[in-house]
């Protein structure tokens, strides 16, 4: 049994934000074996605050700056908060890896970090991989596959307050001793703990009524649909019409993939169009999937998530930890907090004790389906995921 605790400060000064956590954490029982699960602002790194608390807990930490999240049933941005995992049966392993770059010499930093503590009875891997866009996010999945097959992964990428693609400053990964922005940290969770996992996307009523299949794809590019181009495809099919902004219809629309029955859908940004009538997508793309469009809008956004809330309260969960990506928040626009607001509500409506925290995501892991129980992890966008204890 996994038991957690959160707390949160809003000290900006190191050591009276120290202090404040230390003393929430004197009324707490840990167990024999605890982890901290770390979410901030960039101002909590600037001053110093995650420093202080990596030198001041008495375990291991990992996390992640972000922008927007929920923790103790409040929602802000300028607040640090630390999710902590205890357990007498359950283990906690960070790991963190050395600098990493866009070549593929990181994915082998990544395979060599995590053979060097696994133990071989891991049942979650919690990942915080860094932002960089021109190394790809399913590498992360790829690496953790060949070190820990079929052990599912629960993570996100690190996202900070500029959205822009030329960012002042690149978003944080936390491990126990090192902030960076090109580290990735691990959280290696074993011994005896059943995780559960919940996803949600977009609402069936918000979905294109036909379907096509992937006929042709590269990694993230999407090449055909039905054995034609993708662009002129979704042209045809009166998704996209010539004069529109696609900049608009990138922002509000995704594709939803279902790579066979039993798995669930994965969606995909598009961020892109080339002048082959391509489509370049923010995620690995799968040639026999069925390619569905599917549009959001704020209520879509706030009723998935309540329902990924209401789900996990009727599977008995105590405990739930996720991550919901940025695109969601972008679709609030001058709302931008009302997804989490949602979730409190719920917990509230129902009056529920779960225990959730929840941040935002440049791209989100979750597995979509077991098999003989090994787990089918994938990389989402515009979805929110969590897992349960």
């Amino acid at each position: 049994m996994i038991k957690s605790y959160t707390f949160v400060t809003y000290e900006e000064d190191p050591e009276e934000a120290a202090a404040d956590v230390l003393e929430q954490l004197e009324d707490c029982e840990l167990c024999a074996n605890s982890v901290g699960l770390v979410s901030c602002c960039r101002d909590f790194i600037d001053c110093g605050t995650v420093a202080a608390l990596q030198k001041s807990l008495p375990f291991p930490v990992a996390g992640e700056e972000t922008m927007i999240q929920l923790a103790n049933g409040e929602v802000d941005i300028l607040m640090c908060s630390i999710t902590v995992l205890t357990s007498d049966e359950a283990t906690f392993t960070v790991a963190e890896t050395p600098a990493l770059s866009v070549s593929n010499e990181s994915k082998d930093i990544i395979k060599r970090t995590l053979e060097s503590v696994k133990k071989g009875d891991e049942k979650l891997i919690i990942a915080y991989p860094p932002f960089m866009p021109q190394f790809s996010a399913d590498n992360y999945i790829d690496v953790a596959g060949e070190v820990l097959p079929g052990v599912p992964m629960l993570g996100s990428t690190a996202t900070g307050q500029d959205l822009s693609s030329d960012l002042a400053k690149t978003p944080c990964v936390f491990g126990t001793k090192t902030i960076a922005d090109n580290i990735a940290s691990f959280v290696l969770v074993g011994g005896n703990v059943t995780p559960k996992f919940f996803i949600a996307s977009g609402r069936f009523e918000n979905m294109m009524t036909h379907s096509a299949i992937i006929t042709k794809a590269d990694d993230n590019v999407l090449i055909e649909l039905n054995n034609k181009p993708a662009l002129i495809y979704c042209r045809e099919a009166g998704y996209f019409l010539e004069d529109m902004d696609m900049e608009r219809i990138f922002l509000t629309s995704t594709m939803e993939l279902a790579e066979t029955k039993d798995t669930l859908p994965i969606c995909r940004v598009m961020i892109a169009a080339t002048p082959d009538n391509s489509i370049i997508c923010a995620g690995r793309l799968y040639e026999g999937a069925t390619f569905r469009m599917l549009t959001f809008d704020v209520d879509s956004i706030r009723g998935t998530t309540e329902s990924l809330i209401e789900e996990a309260i009727d599977a008995g969960v105590k405990t739930l930890v996720g991550f919901s990506c940025v695109g969601r928040r972008l679709v609030l626009g001058g709302d931008p907090t009302s997804e989490f607001t949602a979730i409190a509500d719920t917990l509230k409506k129902h009056g529920s004790d779960m225990n959730c925290a929840f941040a935002y995501s440049g791209s989100e892991y979750c597995p979509t389906h077991y098999e003989n129980g090994v787990a089918l992890n994938r990389m989402h966008n515009y979805t929110i995921v969590a897992v349960g204890f």
